[in-house]
């Protein structure tokens, strides 16, 4: 070939890079500059999506080629858009950007986006529903906060780790861990970890039977939410609020709290969050005996079973399986239920979920025993107990009682 030839050929492809870095780097920056109007809140929220959502091909190619060809760009790629990210990008996606955000992190001994990539990888691991994984992620990145002195790191892999072992059942730890997060938050002044710590301390004190605390921890942190305009933490806190009168039977509060985050949800295109309130309406409208409000039930778990779909949330497309299971049991049509069980119990066993397998087998039980198949109905809850047993569920010793009522006895091994 002509040297002159290979010389333009050369210059073509430099060229060429260079203006591939500055797509990549203008991207990165916008990327930046709509996590930072979320971050302001109120309607600034829906100004950075917008600039997200409009830009959203440009900023997937510039971390594309950043992800290939320039190490310290890669890594700051995932941390610039944490929040609108999380929003937006399904599960799977999310850990892609930040396992090679982690990788290059490490390569550049960043180390406080290492622990940042490593606090997120956790949060989207126990959205999947691996809430053991989410924690090894957590430990790791608290690790790392704690060797760099930063406070605000450290206060947010405690909440997360408390979230994770509210998950797990774990709730003493759980409360432990959230209290600490509570401490170092009001410490260093940061007023969103005060309020995730508070939501998280809700959520544990719910799990142990307590509501009325529930409500108090929840409705001090949605009063700091509306004070900085987090309109997503809003929204998760309703939806919290619902299912803490929910809890206290409180049917029609917890129906409109619910309706509210509904609403928030659909207001800044949370597709999750659209899903998880219309899963909780469906709950709530599924408490009623009336069959004109059963109905609506399903209706808002078919609506929320679409977007789980849609977004990759198999956890939450089994919850809403054997939400719907029980729906049609309560509406005596229990062929109809128990196929939607089974439906449910093959899922769980699918995606490898443990707790929803074993309350698939519980339901599943209580059914047969009420169709006078007591052989298959005790299998079914042995089965059950046995798993409850294994990831340390209380729930192993609420199916002991049930089974020992039916006259099985219980060996102290089992």
């Amino acid at each position: 070939m002509d040297a002159s030839i290979e010389l333009h050929d050369s210059l073509r492809g430099v060229k060429k890079q260079a203006a591939q870095l500055r797509h990549a780097r203008y991207h990165c920056d916008l990327l930046k500059k709509a996590n930072e109007l979320y971050l302001k809140g109120g309607e600034n929220i829906l100004v950075g999506l917008r600039m997200f959502d409009v830009e959203w091909m440009q900023i997937q190619a510039g971390q594309y080629w950043a992800a290939n060809n320039d190490t310290a760009l890669c890594c700051t790629y995932p941390d610039v858009g944490t929040d609108v990210l999380d929003i937006r990008l399904l599960y799977r996606e999310r850990i892609a950007w930040l396992e090679s955000g982690l990788d290059a992190a490490r390569k550049t001994n960043d180390r406080l986006i290492e622990g940042n990539h490593l606090c997120n990888l956790g949060l989207a691991y126990r959205n999947l529903g691996e809430a053991g994984k989410a924690i090894t992620y957590y430990e790791k990145a608290l690790v790392i906060y704690c060797e760099i002195g930063n406070l605000q790191g450290e206060g947010k892999a405690k909440c997360n780790l408390g979230s994770a072992c509210i998950t797990l059942e774990s709730l003493p730890k759980a409360i432990e861990y959230c209290e600490e997060a509570l401490e170092i938050a009001r410490k260093i002044g940061y007023q969103r970890g005060e309020a995730n710590a508070l939501g998280n301390l809700g959520i544990a004190w719910r799990k142990t039977g307590k509501p009325r605390k529930t409500i108090d921890y929840l409705k001090k942190g949605l009063d700091i939410y509306h004070v900085i305009g987090d309109w997503r933490g809003e929204m998760k806190t309703l939806d919290n609020l619902g299912s803490a009168f929910y809890s206290l039977k409180e049917i029609q509060r917890a129906i409109k709290y619910y309706k509210k985050a509904l609403d928030m949800a659909r207001l800044i295109g949370d597709r999750r969050g659209e899903a998880n309130a219309l899963g909780n309406l469906g709950l709530a409208y599924s408490d009623y005996s009336k069959g004109e409000l059963q109905k609506i039930a399903i209706n808002y778990y078919e609506d929320a079973l679409i977007i789980v779909r849609e977004v990759g949330d198999r956890i939450g497309e089994g919850n809403i399986l054997n939400n719907l299971a029980s729906v049609y049991l309560a509406m005596n049509e229990v062929t109809k239920a128990k196929e939607f069980y089974e439906h449910t119990l093959a899922f769980m066993r699918e995606i490898g979920d443990r707790r929803g397998e074993a309350n698939a087998l519980n339901n599943l039980g209580v059914l047969l025993y009420e169709q006078k198949d007591k052989e298959n109905a005790v299998d079914m809850l042995m089965q059950a107990m046995a798993i409850y047993k294994s990831i340390k569920s209380p729930a192993e010793k609420r199916v002991k009682k049930r089974l020992e009522e039916w006259g099985i006895k219980i060996s102290p091994q089992d």
